[in-house]
C-alpha cells in the first residue's frame, strides 16, 4: 500500500466529518478522553486551527500526496501489470487525497510532483482542483483489478476499479456534474460486485 493511506482516510478524516453531526455522540470514560473528538462534537472554542484532527488532516494528506509522487516520479511508466497498477493506485489516492483537502478548505494547493521546503506554490481554485482528480482517476482507472464479484475477499481490500469509479462519481457530485456523477456510480451499480451495507451491520463498520 501507498504509505499514509491509513492516516488519511484514518480517524481524522472521520472525526472531522462526522463529529459536528447530530448523528454522533463522542462517548469517552471522562471529559479528559478523546478532547479530539469533543471539541468538534460539541463546537468547543479550541475548534479551529489549533485543532489537533484538522491539523493532522491537512498535514497527512499532503504527506499522502508527496509518498504518491515520490513512487511515480521513481517508477516509470511500464507496460509490466504490476507497475501499472501500482502507479495507478498512487494516482488515484493522490485525488483522494486533494479531493479531500478542497472539500474542507476549497482553494488549495495542487501538488503534481515533489518540492523543496524553499518553493512557494500559489492555490488552485477548488473548482480546477475537483477537475483534476476527475480527470486523473479517468486516466487510470483501467489498470486497476476489478472483483470477480460481491464475495470476492481477495481484492475487497485493495483500490479496484469500481472503488476508483464510485469515488470519481462522488467528486463529480461535489463539482455539480451531475450526468457525470450518474454515469460513474451507474457502473458501479451495474458490476454487481458490491452492495449496500444492510442496516443492521451499521455497527459493524470501522471495527
Amino acid at each position: 500500500g501507498i504509505p499514509g493511506v491509513g492516516w488519511c482516510i484514518g480517524n481524522s478524516r472521520h472525526a472531522l466529518t462526522n463529529g459536528p453531526s447530530d448523528d454522533i455522540y463522542w462517548g469517552s470514560g471522562d471529559k479528559g478522553d478523546h478532547v479530539f473528538g469533543l471539541e468538534i462534537n460539541e463546537y468547543r472554542p479550541s475548534f479551529g486551527s489549533s485543532s489537533e484532527v484538522i491539523g493532522q488532516q491537512y498535514y497527512v494528506c499532503y504527506q499522502l500526496i508527496r509518498n504518491c509522487n515520490l513512487l511515480l516520479e521513481n517508477w516509470e511508466e511500464s507496460s509490466d501489470p504490476t507497475i501499472k497498477q501500482a502507479r495507478a493506485e498512487a494516482r488515484l489516492f493522490r485525488a483522494l487525497a486533494h479531493f479531500h483537502l478542497a472539500t474542507y478548505w476549497g482553494d488549495v494547493i495542487l501538488v503534481e510532483q515533489t518540492m523543496n521546503g524553499s518553493e512557494r506554490p500559489s492555490v488552485t481554485p477548488q473548482a480546477e482542483v475537483f477537475k483534476w482528480c476527475i480527470d486523473e482517476i479517468s486516466a487510470i482507472e483501467n489498470d486497476l483489478p476489478s472483483k470477480s464479484g460481491l464475495n470476492d475477499k481477495k481484492l475487497a481490500i485493495r483500490a479496484t476499479k469500481e472503488f476508483a469509479l464510485a469515488l470519481k462519481g462522488k467528486i463529480q457530485v461535489f463539482a455539480k456534474d451531475w450526468n457525470g456523477a450518474k454515469t460513474s456510480l451507474k457502473a458501479v451499480i451495474n458490476s454487481g460486485k458490491y452492495a449496500l451495507v444492510p442496516g443492521t451491520k451499521m455497527s459493524e463498520i470501522l471495527h
